[in-house]
Formats: structure tokens, sequence, C-alpha cells
């Protein structure tokens, strides 16, 4: 019995959910060869689309070859990343010093005889007032004494400026001077002492792809939840835990995984200068269905994956603004189980072998900040993020398959090619800064991806909460 034409569709999470999904579309058996459209999918992976154009089902000994699409990540690295967040900058002013005590008062001399009283001088009337010609010294001090008055007027009026520094806030003995400038300082928290940072995270996305006349709907979301620890005061090791699903399904097919995962993350920071890192690892299962004339071929399959991704970032201070060049790169590969199918009757079930996939992608981009203070420690700052992201294509070797009752073997590729998109992602944080207590943060992260060659807009959002003690 000949295969029958088919989408097989992959989502790996790169940082945290559990994504991976298949969906066979039926049609006629296809040819050795055959061309593929690609187009990414919201969180920065792609899927890949066969033609239209049937083999000849009359040729029995001609082996079908199974189109593959490989989908990555399934949670960008920027639901991570973006737990770094900017706090309004106070700096600790010294105490000042106590007075000296006074020396005790050495015993008065005894009186002298008083001497008789100068006889008091003329007091300094205005000129229109004199009837006579007024005597040089004492015009020169009418004159000094004026000018000294004027003088004194001016500097009163004088404003200070403050374009460094501002206001002086006291808590508990201590007074804080607030840093305005540079604004790179909102981020390296220079006079915060080492603490512990608790943060959670959520992302989703969501697209519907059509290409090759060929429609499938993505949709997944997860959520990460983790902590920090200031090891010193410029670099801090964490943890992070997480659960991701997504849905991907066709006209003729769907599969809905989930899954757990975790990893480590390492952070360091300077003024102007920062580099994040994460390695992390994830189980994953979900059920593949595939329609074949009413009835649905059924299939459990699990796997696993481990995923790495860096960040590098260089504050900028511009004056009212905050500009940050940034940097990153990702990797995944998983590794996903063999599965039988069930549902339909044994001379339709497929067996499917096990595989390897890996993906690689990256970001360049500039993000631009205005900080808005709010409130005595508050802080308000709407971001725009501008970038290239790029995935790169991988050579992943080949799924194999086969009908249950036997049979040759046949396989497909599961390679991924290039996508290059330009990303438009609009930010907002919010934070209040505590200097003992506990200091709060959220923020929210969304936009489109535009990607080129006709392969459409994907979109894509998260945000998230943070706490440090």
């Amino acid at each position: 019995m000949p295969i029958r034409r088919s989408l097989l569709r992959v989502c790996l999470p790169c940082a945290g959910t559990s994504a991976l999904a298949f969906t066979l579309l039926s049609a006629a058996a296809l040819p050795s060869a055959f061309a593929q459209a690609c187009t990414p999918d919201p969180l920065g992976g792609e899927i890949c689309l066969p033609d239209q154009s049937p083999n000849d089902p009359n040729d029995p000994n001609k082996p079908p070859n199974i189109p593959g699409t490989f989908v990555p990540p399934g949670l960008p690295p920027g639901v991570i990343f973006d737990r770094r967040q900017p706090y309004r900058v106070f700096e600790p002013q010294e105490p000042a010093p106590e007075p000296e005590p006074a020396p005790e008062p050495a015993p008065a001399p005894a009186p002298e005889p008083a001497a008789e009283p100068a006889p008091a001088p003329e007091p300094i009337r205005a000129l229109w007032f004199k009837s006579g010609d007024l005597p040089e010294p004492q015009a020169l001090d009418y004159v000094e004494r004026a000018l000294r008055q004027q003088l004194l007027a001016q500097v009163d009026n004088t404003p200070i400026n403050t374009s460094a520094t501002g206001e002086t806030i006291r808590f508990g003995e201590t007074d804080y001077l607030e840093i305005l400038e540079p604004n790179t300082l909102l981020y390296s928290h220079p006079y915060v002492e080492p603490g512990v940072n608790v943060w959670v995270s959520g992302y989703g996305g969501g697209d519907q792809l059509s290409i090759n006349n060929r429609t499938v709907d993505l949709d997944s979301g997860g959520v990460v939840l983790g902590f920090d620890v200031d090891l010193s005061p410029s670099f801090s090791l964490g943890l992070y835990g997480n659960y991701g699903s997504a849905n991907a399904s066709g006209n003729r097919g769907s599969w809905n995984p989930d899954g757990w995962g975790g990893g480590i993350t390492a952070d360091w920071w300077t003024d102007n200068f920062y580099i994040q890192g994460l390695v992390g690892g994830n189980a994953f299962s979900g059920t593949h269905k595939r329609s074949l004339k009413g009835n649905d071929a059924r299939g459990e399959r699990s796997g696993s994956s481990w995923n790495a991704a860096v960040r590098i970032g260089a504050p900028i201070d511009a004056g009212s603004l905050y500009l940050e060049p940034q940097a990153q790169l990702g990797w995944v590969g998983a590794s996903l189980d063999s599965f039988r199918e069930s549902g339909v009757s044994r001379d339709q079930q497929l067996r499917y072998g096990s595989s390897n996939v890996d993906a690689l992608n990256s970001e360049l981009a500039l993000k631009i900040g205005v900080p808005i203070r709010k409130d005595e420690r508050s802080l308000l700052l709407p971001s725009l993020r501008l970038g290239w992201i790029a995935n790169w294509g991988q050579n992943n070797g080949s799924q194999s398959v086969r009908y249950v009752n036997g049979g040759p073997s046949y396989s497909f590729d599961l390679d991924s090619g290039d996508a290059n998109g330009f990303l438009v992602e609009a930010g907002l944080d919010y934070t209040t800064y505590n200097f003992t207590d506990t200091s709060v943060g959220v923020f929210l992260r969304g936009g489109p991806v535009f990607y080129g060659n006709d392969l459409g807009t994907a979109w894509r959002a998260w945000g998230g909460l943070n706490v440090k003690f």
C-alpha cells in the first residue's frame, strides 16, 4: 500500500518549553525529489511544506520521499534574558561628622576700666539728602555696601545645576542622593547590596501559516519560574524550571505536545557591558493525529532536548535616552523517540523510527529606551527594539517510517533552510526601588517579525515579574 503524502511538523524548545509537533496530511504518494517552501513560526522557528505535484501512483518501485518540517524553538531565550530590569539609582551619603566638644571656659580675667566710647559715625544717607560735598572715605564705603547687597541678591536668584543628581531622600538614619546620569547605571545597580532575585515569566505566540496551498495553525505558550543569587556586585548564578505546550493543526492532522524542563543561568555585568548565558534540558510528549478518511491515526511520541544561548550587550548613555546594542546566539538539539500509530486498521498504521534534530538561531538588535521617573522611587521605561533575526539551516539527517504490516522502510529529510527576518518589538518596564525592603519590577514585550521571500509575519509576546530581596 503506498504511503500518502504527508506533512511532518517538528516544534522544538530552545530555552524551556517542550514542544514537538508532527502533522501528517493525507494525499497521493510523493516523488523521490520535490520542492519545498519554508516559513518561520512565531517564536523564531521554521515550517517547510511540500508542493502539490504527485508522482505516478501506479509505480510501486518508486519509493516515496516524505517532506519534513523543522520548527525551533518553542521558547525564545529572551523570555529568560529579559528578567534583567532597570531600577533608579540612589547613592548613600556619609553622615555629617559630629561636632567636637567645646573646651571648658577659662576663668575670666579681671575687667579693665572701660574706655570712653568713640563717637558713633554719622549714618550714610542717600546722596540726594546731602547738602554739601561727601568725604571720599564715606563715599567709598557707601558704594562698597551697595555693590555687596546687589551681588548677594544675584546669588540668591541663581539656579543650581542638578543635571547629574536629583533630590536627596532620607530613609532611617541615612540620606540617599539620586544619581540621574549616566542612564547605564539603571541596569548595573552600583549601590545595591548583593541579594536574591526571584522571577516568573510567561510567553505566547500564534500564527496561521499558508504556503503551497496548505494551511497550518500554530499556537504555543508556557511559563518559566526561577531565581538568581548575587555572588558579587557584578556576577550572579541562577536556576529555572519551565512548563510549555504547543498545538499545531492543519485540515488533515494535528499535534499538541507539552512538557517540563529546567536549567541554569549566569550573568556578569558592568556599567557599559554585560553577558548572559543559559543551559537547559527538557522532556516532552504529545499525541499526534493523522486523519484518514474520517478516522484518526494516533501516536504518542516522547523525546528530550538540550538548549544553550548567550546574549551580550553594551549599554550606551545618550542623554535622556538609553541605548543598548545586543547580540544573541541560541542552539537546541533534540532526540525523538520512535512511536507507532493506532486507532485505524493495521494495514494503515505507520511506525516512525527515532531521529535527532538541531537548530541554530541568532539576533542582532538595538534597544532604545526613555527613562521616566515617577514619584520618589519608581521608574517607567518604555522601549523599542529593532533588529535582524536569522534561523540557520541545519543538516539533521532523515526520519524513517514504514507500515506496521511490514514492507520497505522509507525516509525523508529533516533538513531546515535559512530564514531572515526584521524584528520590531515594543517593551515596557515598571519598577519600584526600596532601600532595605523588597524591590519589585514587571515587564512586557511583544511585536512582529517580518520575514522576507514571501514568508509572512510572525507574532510573539512575553512578560514577567521580578522580586529583589
